[in-house]
């Protein structure tokens, strides 16, 4: 669904909500060629820093679950050799794994930077974020895109019947305290509002103005998800189970925590940032 000129992301979610009403909730992902999980339909936005002990097998899971699937790797100008083996994936995966080489860091700029390629670069309907340390593990995908047929934003949530947080007691901790903060300022539109690992409709991605978006770190998921509760999208949580990192070293540390707290509150206060889509550049990235 392409907005039309001069389109507000407020109407583009009113005529989504309309079309979702008018669909087949237990609509399939269905390709002729390949069979019902083709995953032609799908790019996963990979974001890159020093995971290169990670890289591979991660994409090896998400290529394995999706068969089609397109892969873009946002590379934040890792120091471990990610670079070189995101190019060497390229390379052995033409037109399926593309490589964005950025001349910056941090998370949510990265995950910008991503969205706004496969937005301009491809005409696929479902975008999925997620982690490449495998606390998002690929097994998960064809559900999260599945239950994305029947909404606007299906997140991978670790705080339903159903989801397991594997993690130690201390990291379960802070993200049960992040998330009861978060549930306090924005409501109950979902449990897991800190999460990165989410399945978009194009359409709800295409409404949001990324030129607008404050947060620097983590908080980009929870900022996307309140400024697109915001326009009126609808979101369905599926229940994934949350593991610790395989191989390599957190990013998180307490300061993001902190900093987090403050910017959540900031939006909730009406200080984070235009709804509208504007236009804006990819600034910072080469491919």
């Amino acid at each position: 669904m392409a907005r039309s000129q001069g389109e507000s992301g407020a109407s583009l979610a009113w005529r989504r909500r309309s079309e979702l009403g008018q669909s087949n909730a237990a609509a399939t992902l269905t390709d002729a060629a390949s069979g019902p999980w083709s995953g032609r339909e799908v790019a996963v936005m990979l974001p890159v820093y020093n995971e290169r002990e990670n890289l591979r097998p991660i994409v090896s899971g998400i290529l394995e679950s999706l068969p089609g699937v397109s892969v873009v790797i946002v590379e934040d100008m890792s120091t471990d050799g990610s670079a070189e083996l995101a190019d060497q994936l390229q390379a052995e995966h033409p037109g399926q794994v593309t490589v964005l080489h950025r001349q910056a860091r941090g998370r949510a700029s990265a995950g910008i930077a991503g969205f706004r390629h496969i937005l301009e670069h491809t005409s696929v309907r479902y975008i999925v974020e997620m982690d490449a340390d495998f606390s998002h593990h690929p097994r998960h995908l064809p559900a999260l895109v599945r239950a994305a047929q029947s909404c606007d934003v299906a997140v991978g949530s670790r705080l339903v019947r159903g989801a397991k947080d594997a993690r130690p007691p201390l990291r379960r901790w802070v993200s049960r305290c992040a998330n009861i903060y978060a549930r306090l300022l924005f409501g109950g539109a979902v449990r897991d509002w800190s999460g990165g690992f989410k399945c978009y409709r194009r359409e709800a991605l295409a409404a949001l103005d990324f030129d607008s978006i404050w947060s620097k770190g983590f908080t980009i998921g929870a900022e996307l998800l309140w400024k697109l509760h915001r326009l009126e999208f609808r979101f369905v949580e599926v229940p994934i189970t949350f593991e610790d990192r395989r191989l390599g070293a957190s990013k998180f540390s307490a300061k993001d925590m902190w900093r987090g707290f403050d910017l959540l509150l900031r939006l909730r206060l009406g200080r984070g940032g235009r709804l509208r889509r504007g236009v804006g550049g990819r600034g910072g990235v080469r491919s």
